[in-house]
């Protein structure tokens, strides 16, 4: 449902980062690598991931599991997710993305929004 939904979304910007992620570190503004942090934090990715792991875990062994999550660097992934969302998304598509989602309205949405999914 809604969790496979947001770990889709995560899997194709990582699939994305592994083929256009920028060599050079610093390309992107502390001000830009803050919003575009902050949006992944308010769509609380890692619940997304952390759902699909249970998930996974009702259908092969605990132990594969726990090694898939350690084999993984999820923070490196987010880091590289944010540094392709810089680029292709202008910075007024980052800025109003981030408008919206530290909103009242964006943070209900995203309450509201795995109740719909289901």
């Amino acid at each position: 449902g809604y969790m496979m939904k947001r770990f889709g979304w995560i899997a194709v910007a990582s699939v994305m980062a592994c083929q256009v992620a920028p060599e050079k570190s610093g390309e992107l503004s502390p001000a830009t690598r803050k919003k575009l942090f902050e949006v992944y934090e308010l769509m609380d990715l890692n619940a997304g991931i952390n759902a699909m792991m249970d998930a996974m875990s009702a259908q092969v062994p605990k132990e594969m599991v726990e090694c898939f999550k350690k084999a993984i660097d999820f923070k490196a992934q987010m880091d590289k997710s944010i540094e392709v969302l810089a680029r292709i998304l202008t910075g007024s598509e980052i800025d109003a993305m981030h408008k919206f989602y530290t909103s009242k309205l964006g943070r209900a949405m995203m309450k509201k929004m795995p109740l719909a999914m289901k």
